[in-house]
């Protein structure tokens, strides 16, 4: 059986694709038709090899795509017809398929000395090398000839993704990658491409020349050294030491253990086990309220080692409780992460911080690389469905419980407040758990459950809050006890949250049903039946109510 590891995560593979650069041989030129032989060997292969390659794009959509490619081959340059390739294998729609990184051999792109961030309020320059020290934790206003917003745009359409989480990690590295910002027509000269900030009041204007690194630098996420980081030289807690799989510090004041969990996966001198072995010790023998749980950095690994850390908080009385583990989530969690956030989320009462995952609840990967014949390029193209949740959940992320944005300003002046959430934030119910007490409490009239849910909704914290399921599940419950009319005001909540929910309406409708209305059972199991052609289950409720689909 094949272990899912973190190289199956495209750019988040053993590094950061932003520093995952070193000095090659300039690969060899290619013909046309070489080239071409390369792109036809990709239309054939690639759906061979990944597990459902049209889940996402017809089969169709993507060979006129490859049509087209192929026509415009003789007017690429060797990058240009790189990136192209890049956004064709993206077009299959999943994070794990798609190029590891563009800097190794044979692709061999150079990138640009500085380190991207999207941050709530735009793009930034976190880090770069001294001599462009005047950009660091400057907004970007322009790169080459594009606009921030622009070139974002751009870039997001050249790596695969789950979800849009994803995108707003890779495009900005992408951004670094010298020859793709030349691919995508946002730069007039590769070697000096002009990058304009806003910084303390004023613009400034740099002008990046592309680089390599040392080889030893190619597989860290840690900044080159000597590098300038807007957050200072004492980085924040959330930057510190990511090249490091998992380690964690005590902070006596919040009475609180703060974990920072990189990688899924095992470190040569120690098993992720035994490291929490250690870190439930700890915690049954000190002063210890709750645990924050980073795993903001964490790009996957082995998703068969998660276990212990689930077992490990439920077996503990100070942990097991809700509000005494906090997990902080965002865009670079992902793969074998999003296994270990997906069985917290089930299994614990632990609760998320932060930004939505990268990847999603139900997911491909297990990558493998489809070597091109020519070139030597390598695709990786998913080859497992990892399936956590109910399938017809077709949640893109998991959600955090209490959303946080990071700002640009935040980090330039060493703030942290997804962190600073977790540790003071405290247990509340969920939206579910609210309704139900309404409804137990029998003061709940239909109007009373609507502004419940339009409280929820309206608090910022809960903008990202999936919770379709559980109200669904509420409204099956009051099903159940015959209370029906709860049963219906419940569940009108998730087809006014989600309106393009088959499985909203078909429950929405089930429940009119049940209440005797059968000319809004009929009109909501068609729309139902609209939004999804094939559910079987209205076209049976609908023969029985003796209406035509």
């Amino acid at each position: 059986m094949r272990m899912r590891t973190s190289l199956g995560a495209c750019a988040a593979g053993a590094v950061a694709a932003s520093l995952a650069l070193g000095a090659q041989e300039a690969p060899k030129p290619l013909t046309a038709e070489q080239w071409r032989g390369d792109l036809h060997y990709l239309a054939t292969e690639l759906p061979k090899v990944h597990r459902n390659a049209f889940h996402a794009v017809s089969r169709s959509e993507w060979e006129a795509a490859i049509r087209r490619l192929d026509q415009r081959i003789p007017s690429l340059d060797r990058a240009g017809i790189i990136v192209e390739i890049s956004k064709l294998v993206a077009m299959i729609g999943d994070g794990h398929t798609c190029f590891h990184s563009f800097y190794d051999p044979p692709i061999s792109f150079r990138r640009y000395p500085v380190a991207f961030y999207l941050f709530s309020d735009g793009l930034y320059v976190r880090a770069a090398d001294p001599r462009y020290a005047e950009a660091v934790g400057g907004k970007v206003v322009t790169l080459g000839n594009a606009t921030a917003a622009t070139a974002l745009d751009a870039a997001s359409a050249v790596d695969g993704r789950d979800n849009p989480m994803w995108s707003k990690l890779t495009a900005p590295w992408r951004l670094e990658t010298a020859e793709v910002v030349a691919a995508l027509g946002l730069t007039d000269d590769v070697e000096h491409t002009p990058l304009t900030v806003e910084k303390d009041g004023r613009r400034i204007t740099v002008d990046l020349t592309p680089e390599t690194v040392s080889e030893d630098e190619r597989h860290t996420s840690e900044l080159p050294a000597g590098w300038v980081d807007a957050s200072g030289d004492e980085p924040m807690l959330w930057q510190q030491d990511r090249a490091n799989s998992f380690w964690h510090v005590y902070l006596p004041d919040r009475r609180a253990l703060y974990v920072q969990f990189n990688a899924v996966q095992d470190k040569t001198d120690q098993t992720l086990a035994d490291y929490f072995r250690g870190i439930f010790a700890f915690v049954a023998s000190h002063d210890v309220d709750r645990m924050v749980l980073d795993m903001r950095n964490n790009g996957g690994g082995n998703n068969y080692l998660p276990p212990p850390i689930i077992k490990g908080i439920l077996r503990s009385p100070k942990l097991n409780p809700r509000g005494k583990v906090y997990v902080l989530i965002g865009r670079h969690t992902f793969s074998a992460a999003q296994n270990t956030v997906d069985w917290l989320k089930k299994w614990t009462d632990a609760i998320f911080v932060g930004e939505p995952t990268g990847s999603s609840p139900n997911q491909f990967g297990d990558a493998v690389p489809v070597k091109l014949p020519n070139s030597g390029i390598a695709p990786y193209a998913a080859t497992v469905w990892w399936q956590d949740i109910d399938e017809r959940i077709k949640d893109p992320w998991l959600a955090p419980d209490i959303a946080v944005d990071m700002s640009g300003d935040d980090y330039r002046n060493g703030r942290d407040p997804v962190l600073e959430a977790a540790l003071t934030a405290s247990s509340e119910p969920s939206l579910a758990e609210r309704l139900r007490s309404a409804v137990v409490s029998g003061k709940a009239d239909q109007e009373t459950i609507r502004e419940i849910a339009r409280r929820y909704r309206a608090d910022p914290r809960h903008r990202y809050a999936s919770f379709e399921n559980e109200v669904n599940l509420l409204g099956y419950e009051m099903m159940a006890k015959k209370r029906l009319d709860a049963a219906v005001a419940v569940l009108e909540i998730n087809t006014e949250a989600f309106p393009k929910s088959w499985n909203a309406w078909d429950s929405l409708a089930e429940a009119w049903m049940n209440r005797g209305d059968t000319a809004r059972a009929i009109a909501y199991y068609r729309k139902s039946l609209e939004l999804d052609p094939t559910n079987e289950n209205a076209v049976a409720m609908l023969a029985k109510l003796g209406a035509k689909p």
